[in-house]
């Protein structure tokens, strides 16, 4: 039976099974709210886009979503302090569209990307982690946990998978840490990638669990790009942008393509 919002509701609310979620749908926005009463914390799904994984990639989807859930839920109730683990620290970048703040109108520590992104600062807590909020910078200044974030994220190995398509060369970052997507802010790594580059290299964070790079030699190179992008963007928990972005000299500048045409600075 094909899924809908409804029987998905239902298949993941009984995958849940806790006494202590509250659970609020919406039929008119097809959204289902969890509140978790212990912590006051909520999340909300987008039951619409989790049935077309779930046509995609079958039942498993669900159980990807019960982990953000409850991952979600276990980063609000933990106390580690930030001042006691700053070798935890790391940057994410998500969609510019990201909430600005919490629920409780608490500001997350942000930094400005582009018009299509935003970093976000985290505390790494192993299966999950916590963004930080102005409350913790009581302790530790704001450009102290930045600059910490940083250096903990260039600690990070940088596995390359490669392939080439058309004399292009394609470069996937997938480890699956969380920081996959972060690895863009490693500047020397990139500055590395440039310089190695037969061509343009152009970028894409579809999802937090995925850095794509390209080599771009030909126009075969931006289609494919834009094609790869779209397509991980609809896969990914953390969906963060479609575009791709050309990197020159630590800059992004975005790329929209257009089936085998290429438009910039629009």
């Amino acid at each position: 039976m094909k899924p809908t919002i409804f029987t998905v509701k239902e298949l993941l609310i009984n995958k849940l099974n806790n006494p202590d979620y509250r659970y609020t749908f919406d039929k008119d926005s097809g959204t289902l709210q969890v509140k978790n009463d212990r912590v006051k914390n909520a999340v909300t799904i987008q039951l619409a886009e989790l049935v077309k994984l779930i046509e995609r990639d079958g039942e498993s989807t669900l159980d990807k979503q019960v982990y953000y859930i409850t991952s979600s839920f276990a980063a609000a109730q933990n106390t580690k302090r930030v001042e006691d683990h700053m070798d935890d620290l790391y940057p994410v970048i998500r969609s510019s569209s990201f909430p600005l703040e919490t629920k409780e109108g608490e500001p997350f520590i942000v930094t400005d990307h582009t018009a299509e992104t935003r970093i976000y600062y985290v505390l790494d807590m192993g299966n999950t982690y916590r963004l930080l909020t102005q409350k913790d910078t009581s302790v530790l200044a704001v450009e102290k946990i930045k600059s910490q974030a940083l250096i903990n994220l260039n600690t990070k190995k940088i596995p390359l998978k490669e392939d080439n398509v058309a004399g292009n060369r394609f470069y996937f970052v997938r480890t699956n840490d969380g920081y996959d997507a972060s690895r863009l802010l490693n500047e020397k790594f990139m500055e590395k990638m440039e310089k190695n580059a037969k061509g343009q290299i152009v970028v894409a964070v579809p999802h937090q669990d995925v850095l794509l790079l390209v080599d771009v030699v030909n126009e075969a190179g931006y289609d494919v790009i834009g094609h790869l992008t779209l397509d991980f963007y609809a896969s990914g928990p953390v969906p963060i942008t479609t575009l791709a972005f050309e990197y020159s000299k630590g800059h992004l500048t975005p790329v929209f393509i257009l089936a085998k045409n290429k438009q910039k600075g629009l």
